[in-house]
């Protein structure tokens, strides 16, 4: 495997990795791996170059220059996503094949469009599981047909169980049923991937409150805590009116997503509280946004400091903000302390009250067992 060091964000490693799996013409194509998005896991950038015997030295600097220009977009905020498979070049299907092909693209382009039934990425995911099925029907000699798409994607993702042949086999029983071809699925290739929810591995308040006092740096800890503290999304602390913020600890705060405004409120660890009276984000005279939706390239950036606030707390705290804001949910639905009615906790959370009974199912039975106890 080669590696090639570099920096995709300030102090996030990124490299170079052949791919193990050699191509049909046996070349490896060589991706980027690194954090180029706002997620707080590494993830994988197509370059664009394959290594073939007799090209390394050549392909290889190509591939370092194409690692550098990946880096400087990530730390510009841009989109490094590139969708495979769909321009590689390959001799074109005729005859049958070609005209249902063609009339299943189009089928899928119109469905986007016209009935705005998904984003461009998922019609770019769902063009690509075509392309592979036409891949695989043209190397067979056959026509169009459930059976032989299904085996195609099968191959393709190494069986039935994964959770990517679930959705496009879905995607190309939809596509048949358009051109009229029988739907009827062998057992064989009934799609076996079962959706198994995380568990949320929330610590105790104690946990927490120790974890906290052991952060050494305070700028640190006064980042961590103002995220957990307030049950917020990470990117939420740039939306949220920090100027505002009343000396009771109530805090306005925004959705960018949606527009909403609300007020949120702080729920301590035990007696850990920290001073958050001129607590201001990380680059926040750059990217604050109180009062309007943040441009693309803003809230591009907003994600990516995001995801590193993200790692921060994961790494500090053992927990996800995710698992503390459950924490935050759950607090304010069943301890007594706090008798604030279901539908404000939702309203500060910045979410509906259907997701929130859905989120918390059990707190909300002890919630409606409280309030019956208090009637």
């Amino acid at each position: 495997m080669l590696k090639q060091e570099g920096q995709a964000l300030a102090g996030e490693p990124v490299r170079l990795k052949v791919r193990h799996r050699a191509q049909q013409d046996g070349s490896r194509p060589v991706d980027a791996v690194g954090f180029f998005d706002a997620t707080t896991r590494v993830t994988t950038r197509y370059t664009g170059v394959t290594l073939s015997p007799g090209n390394y030295e050549i392909r290889l600097q190509e591939a370092e220059q194409k690692l550098r220009e990946l880096v400087k977009q990530a730390r510009q905020g841009l989109d490094t996503r590139i969708v495979r498979g769909l321009s590689r070049s390959s001799i074109p299907a005729q005859g049958e094949l070609a005209r249902q092909m063609r009339d299943a693209r189009n089928h899928l382009m119109s469905r986007s469009e016209n009935l705005q039934r998904c984003r461009p990425r998922q019609l770019q995911q769902q063009l690509r599981w075509l392309a592979i099925c036409e891949e695989w029907l043209m190397a067979q000699s056959r026509s169009m047909s459930v059976v032989g798409c299904l085996r195609a994607l099968s191959e393709h993702y190494g069986g039935v169980e994964s959770s990517s042949y679930k959705k496009a086999s879905t995607i190309v029983r939809l596509v048949c049923r358009r051109l009229g071809l029988p739907n009827d699925i062998p057992d064989e290739l009934m799609p076996r991937h079962r959706y198994e929810p995380a568990v949320r591995a929330i610590p105790d308040d104690a946990q927490v409150c120790e974890r906290l006092k052991g952060i050494e740096d305070p700028g640190e800890a006064r980042l961590i805590y103002a995220v957990v503290v307030y049950g917020r999304r990470v990117a939420e602390i740039f939306y949220a009116d920090w100027a505002k913020r009343k000396e009771d600890g109530d805090l306005p705060v925004f959705a960018s997503k949606t527009g909403k405004r609300a007020t949120s409120w702080p729920v301590p660890f035990g007696d850990e509280q920290i001073d958050l009276s001129r607590f201001r984000p990380p680059r926040w005279h750059e990217l604050g946004c109180v009062d309007q939706k943040p441009d693309p390239q803003k809230a591009r950036l907003i994600e990516l400091e995001s995801s590193r606030i993200s790692r921060l707390i994961k790494t500090r705290l053992g927990c996800t903000a995710t698992d503390l804001r459950h924490r935050w949910g759950s607090v304010c639905l069943v301890d007594p302390r706090y008798k604030e009615d279901a539908m404000e906790i939702a309203a500060a959370m910045l979410t509906s009250i259907g997701m929130l009974e859905k989120t918390y199912l059990r707190e909300m039975r002890e919630y409606r067992n409280k309030r019956k106890l208090n009637a």
